[in-house]
């Protein structure tokens, strides 16, 4: 099983002058990360295959690049649109559950050579659209680390 994650980041940032608050502003940027490093390398060719690029700035904890030209979004998009609808719709994966309180989503997706033992697994603090999807005790471990 592959498992991913989008996972949201709020920066805040406060504008003073003379010790009184002038402005509040915030911005929310998107991370995606699998459990499987060949999978990063497929959704930004799918990416680039769009006229699109995706780059994550680890410093400044932003995704960077220019949105893909994926015509059912003509008008407003976000970069978790985008990678909603990778997982969902192109890569075959399906909602699992989301990162409290509302960090993220949790995606999974059967591999057809799966050997491992899995067990029946339900985040203790997600709400689960799919209670009975078999994870791994690797795939656990990636899905209860929300960074």
């Amino acid at each position: 099983m592959t498992v991913a994650k989008i996972i949201r980041h709020r920066h805040k940032y406060h504008h003073y002058m003379n010790d009184d608050l002038k402005e509040v502003k915030e911005e929310t940027h998107f991370k995606i990360v699998f459990s499987d490093p060949d999978e990063m390398d497929l959704f930004k060719a799918w990416i680039a295959k769009h006229e699109g690029e995706y780059n994550y700035n680890k410093e400044e904890s932003r995704q960077e690049g220019k949105f893909p030209k994926v015509p059912m979004f003509d008008d407003e998009i976000c970069w978790c649109d985008i990678m909603t609808y990778y997982l969902v719709h192109v890569a075959g994966y399906n909602f699992y559950s989301v990162i409290e309180p509302y960090k993220g989503e949790v995606y999974v997706k059967e591999n057809a050579d799966q050997s491992a033992t899995t067990i029946e697994a339900k985040p203790a603090t997600a709400k689960t659209a799919s209670p009975k999807q078999q994870l791994t005790d690797k795939d656990m471990e990636f899905v209860g680390n929300p960074s």
